[in-house]
């Protein structure tokens, strides 16, 4: 059933959860006490981060599942957990991997949409705080949509319509929790996520494959996260499956010159502050 390893089933057990603490809080809205609303609030943008970070970065690289049909079926339900077509940021991460976090050159911006570098041309890495806030609203979907339609065809038009469908009849029947669960939720989450992305590379040098990421091997970040502190690794080899990417920090360079911290990444760049 699973093309690599079957502790991509956890991921998968994950996307679900994700998928349900939208709809218990969707569905049971007027029936929901305050602070359960916020429990489901925090639960969200936890496992918002972590699709992004764990779930479905690890199967843009590796699918999950041995059938093609189990992949596809998938990449829709991910789609309604994140909020964005999978295939979407696909397109966006595979860009990301390929220019790698690259910084101006001249007068030519960078091309990694997610560059750390790509809003601030005169002053270095842009700000957390901007990059953090900014980032929801800086994709170009039509782009995105171009890119992801030559990639898998058609599969990015039914994670739209899922997508599409979920979002008019959670609007229609639950307007409330539309406007006061479901899209601040969305904003914190993705912009958690496009914090972690900052913290993984704020502090390197863009311009060496070597040293452009940041890595942590404490053993509980990387046993909570699926392995995600070995970042450099990742970069260096982002065809690896998750589960062997320990085996490979022998290969990178002296830890004395790269960046390696204690910790997750998400806390790290705030010590640094």
């Amino acid at each position: 059933m699973f093309k690599h390893s079957r502790l991509d089933g956890v991921l998968v057990a994950l996307s679900l959860a994700h998928v349900a603490c939208w709809v218990v809080p969707i569905v049971w809205f007027n029936e929901l006490s305050v602070p359960a609303l916020l429990s489901l609030a925090l639960a969200n943008v936890v496992l918002m981060c972590t699709n992004y970070q764990c779930i479905a970065h690890n199967f843009i690289h590796n699918a999950f599942f041995k059938a093609r049909s189990g992949n596809a079926v998938f990449s829709v339900i991910n789609t309604l957990a994140l909020g964005m077509p999978q295939s979407f940021y696909k397109s966006h991460h595979i860009n990301h991997h390929v220019y790698n976090n690259d910084d101006w050159i001249g007068d030519q911006p960078p091309k990694d949409r997610s560059s750390l570098y790509l809003y601030s041309r005169d002053s270095g890495e842009e700000s957390l705080l901007h990059y953090t806030l900014l980032s929801y609203f800086r994709l170009s979907l039509t782009e995105l949509f171009k890119d992801a339609y030559q990639r898998v065809g058609g599969l990015v038009i039914v994670e739209i319509s899922a997508l599409l469908c979920a979002v008019a009849l959670i609007a229609i029947y639950q307007p409330l929790a539309f406007v006061l669960f479901v899209l601040p939720v969305h904003y914190v989450g993705t912009s958690m996520a496009s914090l972690e992305n900052y913290a993984e590379h704020h502090g390197c040098d863009p311009a060496n494959d070597m040293s452009n990421s940041v890595s942590s091997y404490s053993r509980l970040y990387n046993l909570l996260w699926f392995n995600n502190g070995y970042h450099q690794e990742h970069h260096c080899l982002p065809d690896i499956h998750w589960t062997r990417l320990p085996e490979n920090r022998n290969m990178m360079l002296d830890e004395r010159e790269r960046k390696v911290i204690s910790g997750s990444h998400f806390f790290s760049v705030f010590k640094e502050s």
